[in-house]
């Protein structure tokens, strides 16, 4: 009896104390509900603002895990795609549709395959009526052709390798699921909250020690540039011989990409048989990169040729953006993303003025104030 009291009176210490280190996490993560639009932090790119999580990846997977199931009755407009469309806002594209919530789950280092996966797991939240009531904008970069395990010998993507680090997920390569059912995932998911910050802490300890180590050893036998504490930006050379590395098909006298090819006609086609409207936009690319890379004119002309052989509406935003408006070879500037953001408003409404069952359910009505008109006013 003695030894019950006092495990229960550990019990109650022990929870209280995970209560107490839980409470802080609120303040960067307020507590999620179903009835709030699921949003990701705004990406910027010179410093990244304080988060308790460690990158978007961690974050989306923990924010679709905290919000699903999702109210089915909305109609949404969803953003897909890479790191490069992160920079469009979904606070400023409402008012260039009729959808009640507008949401952009781009993720870094993601291919066709890795959309997809966020897509099906979005899917899984929203439910068969949640899905119809959404429309689909792909806005996929010459680097969401890239097969998975390129840039990184892994059979898993990105996105699952990062759902497995949480241990709340498990299963092989393209088929990682959640350990428990959606409504016991979301409680486990706010008891897992002191967690969350470990992994950012580490990483912290470890890029500090190792930036130390590096400081010293340049100190003591200087050699080359000094060590920089955080990643340079992507320049022209590095960016090129990326792409080179990753797109080896580019330029050769075969069918390029042919893996995440078929990935993208299998995701248009799963979109579509939930009763999905689909667009696809070619994101902004800096002007040397369109001339210096072949693997660019390769990639655009075979998102074109796809979009016009399958009756998907196309925008084309690759010549739209000056290279000022760049942070680096991929990657928006925190100004031009609002600047992205309008030019992406203003290229749906001019859709809808054309093809007005492009936008699906999220489509304003043709008598709807401001159809036809640009959305720059809306936006800032």
């Amino acid at each position: 009896m003695v030894t019950l009291r006092a495990l229960l009176k550990v019990g109650v210490w022990a929870a209280l104390l995970w209560l107490l280190l839980m409470l802080p996490t609120y303040r960067y993560w307020p507590l999620e509900t179903s009835a709030k639009p699921l949003h990701l932090s705004k990406v910027v790119y010179e410093h990244r603002p304080y988060s308790i999580f460690v990158s978007h990846l961690q974050e989306a997977v923990y924010k679709l895990a905290s919000k699903c199931p999702m109210p089915p009755a909305r109609t949404r407009l969803i953003l897909l795609g890479g790191s490069g469309s992160q920079a469009f806002y979904p606070d400023f594209l409402g008012d260039a549709t009729a959808a009640d919530e507008v949401s952009n789950l781009s993720l870094p280092l993601a291919n066709f395959t890795q959309i997809r996966q966020v897509y099906q797991d979005l899917g899984a939240c929203l439910g068969a009526d949640g899905l119809r009531n959404s429309t689909v904008v792909l806005i996929p970069s010459l680097m969401s052709f890239t097969r998975t395990g390129a840039r990184r010998e892994s059979a898993y993507s990105f996105y699952e390798l990062e759902k497995l680090k949480t241990r709340l997920y498990r299963g092989e390569a393209d088929a990682v699921t959640p350990r428990l059912p959606a409504p016991l995932m979301r409680v486990l998911v706010e008891l897992w909250r002191p967690l969350i910050p470990m992994r950012g802490f580490i990483n912290a300890v470890r890029d500090e020690t190792a930036y130390l180590r590096q400081s010293l050893k340049w100190r003591l036998r200087p050699s080359g540039p000094a060590p920089l504490r955080e990643r340079p930006a992507l320049d022209r050379d590095l960016s090129l011989r990326l792409i080179a590395d990753f797109l080896p098909d580019a330029g050769v006298d075969r069918p390029f990409a042919e893996d995440q090819v078929a990935e993208l006609d299998g995701l248009v086609k799963r979109i579509r048989a939930a009763g999905s409207a689909v667009v696809i936009v070619d994101q902004p690319a800096q002007a040397w990169l369109r001339e210096a890379a072949p693997a660019f004119a390769v990639a655009r002309q075979t998102l074109r040729r796809y979009a016009q052989a399958n009756d998907v509406p196309y925008i084309d935003l690759t010549e739209t953006a000056g290279d000022d408006e760049f942070f680096d070879a991929l990657h928006a500037t925190p100004e031009a993303s609002a600047i992205w953001t309008r030019r992406l408003a203003d290229a749906l409404i001019a859709l809808q003025a054309t093809q007005p069952s492009a936008l699906g359910v999220v489509a304003r009505r043709a008598g709807a104030p401001g159809v036809g008109a640009p959305a720059s006013d809306a936006l800032p």
